[in-house]
């Protein structure tokens, strides 16, 4: 093929291979946006258990653990009390690692006999969530259907921006080691980390 016939057949190829060039890098960059798009949507809620431990127990107390009593509703809050002989304590740290807030988050506890307390990190104390977790609290506290296992938290902001973490304490009279918690709330990954044993 000579020069000059190369010239003219790159006159009718060359647009139309730019043309399809062009609109192959359109759909990459549109995938691309679409990619990030989702990530930052993404709501990822981070729990890990920091604390797992026997509190107390008799041997503990040495030698006026005879002279003591430890009683606790046996099957849990507002049942009759009766003597146990340990105390088992656990805490929680929740994260929010996505890039906007979560909201309504609700912790179902695979433990039953529990009393728990949740509260805000360092990085929280703010009036608005704990009038919120208190209103929740009631909520759930009465609904015989959900019983004491089910924890709400209101919301968790997000914690690269923000600092924002929330605890939950647990302390029975049954071990904790087995406990395991998910989340539940539409939309969010929830990562749950154990002690390493």
């Amino acid at each position: 093929m000579n020069l000059p016939n190369f010239a003219a057949a790159w006159a009718y190829v060359g647009p139309l291979i730019g043309a399809i060039i062009g609109v192959f890098g359109k759909y990459l960059l549109d995938m691309r946006k679409e990619r990030l798009k989702k990530r930052e949507g993404l709501q990822v809620v981070e729990c890990v258990e920091l604390v797992n431990t026997k509190a107390l127990d008799e041997a503990s107390l040495g030698p006026i653990a005879a002279d003591i009593q430890i009683k606790v509703p046996k099957s849990g809050p507002g049942s009759e009390p009766e003597d146990v002989e340990e105390i088992y304590f656990a805490q929680y740290r929740f994260r929010n690692l996505s890039d906007v807030p979560v909201s309504k988050l609700l912790l179902d506890c695979n433990q039953r006999a529990v009393w728990f307390s949740i509260t805000e990190g360092e990085g929280g104390k703010n009036p608005d969530w704990g009038l919120q977790l208190s209103e929740l609290l009631k909520e759930f506290h009465h609904s015989e259907a959900r019983g004491w296992e089910v924890f709400p938290i209101p919301y968790l902001n997000p914690y690269s921006s923000t600092g924002h973490e929330v605890y939950l304490n647990m302390s029975s009279y049954l071990p904790l080691n087995e406990v395991e918690i998910s989340g539940g709330a539409k939309g969010v990954k929830f990562i749950f980390k154990k002690l390493d044993a």
